[in-house]
């Protein structure tokens, strides 16, 4: 005879009858479990009217609202006690038909070790993963705002600037321009002085007029420049030679009233007019501040090089630097030949080159007629020489000394010879014509003035 099956509770192991919600001796729901366990081995009891049968899958339970979407789920069995009975059999049981839901489950947020909680509602990994809100977009007026305010800003800044730096406006704005052909802003001058003419490697320049502003319109390095102010020089140039190179920004230097040197900020022109052709050139040099223009100056010269200051005065004394030309006519023999010195000159300038520092260019024309029978052979006038004090120079320049390369009986000829020597200090020059080794042109000496 078998005895009626009961149900062990889950939390007190009371006995109970089966198909009760909750256990009456601890209250524990009981629908929850998927387990009971009969106190003896038997057979199952029967089903109860309208149910199923146990020994196949059961049909799913009736849909719960979303609240109660957990109750009459099945929830893993708890561990067997040591009292169990190994021979228990398994059963899936459901709540019986109108038995009322449990209140819902309540759920412990997670705490980690260090007391923090990393999980709260809204955000992934909260439990049992409630949905993140939608993130709203950034509105685009905001963007539109943040525009509008730069460009007020930049324009403010730029309107307080303007105040600050005074009425002039761009470069040209007033002002006229020189021969250099620009216009200047406000605090303009210019000066008109005449007669300002010089020859630097061999290049004649006058100057025409000079000018100041804070900015020429055809300079930009005026315009980003950091001097508050600039004086142009303007001026003509033509070339006295074939070849003229000459360095604006490194040989021209601004001389102000207490002879300090300013550096060029710009060139119109970079180089020296081609052959013979004429040409407008300007130069720049930026100061600090306003200046007396009838009491500045152009110092003209390279390093190593004889320098030349040109004062911005209508008059001003530049005979030193001009050239000065004699003309001897003297005549002397040298061997079966008659030499004529035609003309001599000193120069601080030749073949494009300016004379370096303590030297000067003296150049002297000769004229030759062979008398003899005899034929005078030379290099570029290697036997014609130049004497200075004690110290004798050669005429390696070239120029028009191959004229006397080759002298031949009843012929004439005129050339050139240049040295790059040091200015004799009373004046007195002597040409030292070399003997032959056969002793047919024996050496003579020829003296001409030139101070």
């Amino acid at each position: 005879m078998s005895q009626t099956p009961t149900q062990a509770c889950p939390s007190c192991r009371a006995q109970i009858a089966p198909g009760l919600t909750f256990c009456p001796n601890c209250g524990t729901m009981l629908s929850a479990a998927s387990n009971y366990y009969p106190t003896v081995a038997s057979t199952p009891p029967a089903a109860p009217s309208g149910s199923y049968d146990p020994t196949v899958a059961a049909p799913p339970p009736a849909a719960q609202s979303p609240e109660n979407s957990n109750y009459g789920q099945a929830t893993p069995p708890p561990p067997p006690s040591s009292s169990s009975n190994p021979n228990q059999g398994i059963y899936t049981h459901y709540p019986a038909p109108g038995t009322p839901p449990p209140p819902p489950q309540q759920y412990q947020q997670y705490q980690s070790a260090s007391g923090n909680n990393p999980y709260t509602p809204g955000t992934y990994g909260y439990p049992y993963g409630q949905q993140q809100g939608k993130r709203r977009g950034v509105s685009p007026w905001l963007y539109i705002g943040i525009a509008i305010a730069l460009v007020v800003l930049i324009g403010g800044f730029f309107a307080i600037k303007g105040l600050i730096g005074g009425t002039g406006g761009s470069g040209g704005a007033c002002g006229s321009g020189g021969a250099g052909g620009s216009g200047g802003t406000a605090n303009t001058s210019k000066i008109t002085p005449s007669n300002l003419a010089f020859t630097y490697a061999s290049d004649n320049i006058t100057v025409t007029s000079i000018q100041q502003a804070s900015k020429f319109s055809d300079d930009a390095s005026t315009t980003y420049g950091s001097s508050k102010n600039y004086v142009r020089v303007n001026f003509n140039e033509s070339a006295t030679a074939k070849y003229v190179i000459v360095d604006y920004l490194n040989s021209f230097h601004l001389m102000l009233p207490d002879n300090t040197l300013v550096k060029p900020t710009q060139a119109k022109q970079y180089s020296a007019p081609d052959g013979v052709a004429p040409q407008v050139n300007w130069i720049d040099f930026g100061t600090d501040s306003s200046l007396d223009l009838n009491t500045l100056g152009l110092r003209v010269g390279a390093a190593g090089e004889v320098p030349m200051v040109i004062p911005f005065k209508t008059g001003a004394n530049l005979a030193q630097y001009q050239d000065k030309t004699v003309k001897p006519g003297s005549n002397f023999t040298y061997g079966p030949s008659t030499w004529t010195i035609v003309s001599a000159t000193r120069s601080l300038s030749f073949n494009g080159k300016q004379a370096t520092t303590g030297n000067i260019y003296i150049s002297v024309n000769l004229k030759v007629k062979a008398t003899g029978n005899y034929a005078l052979y030379g290099v570029n006038g290697d036997f014609i020489h130049l004497k200075v004090g004690g110290n004798t120079y050669n005429s390696d320049l070239g120029s028009q000394a191959s004229d006397f390369d080759d002298i031949e009986p009843g012929t004439t000829h005129q050339g050139t010879v240049t040295y790059l020597a040091t200015p004799a200090s009373d004046g007195n020059y002597t040409l030292y014509m070399e003997g032959t080794k056969d002793n047919v042109f024996p050496s003579t000496n020829a003296h001409f003035q030139l101070s």
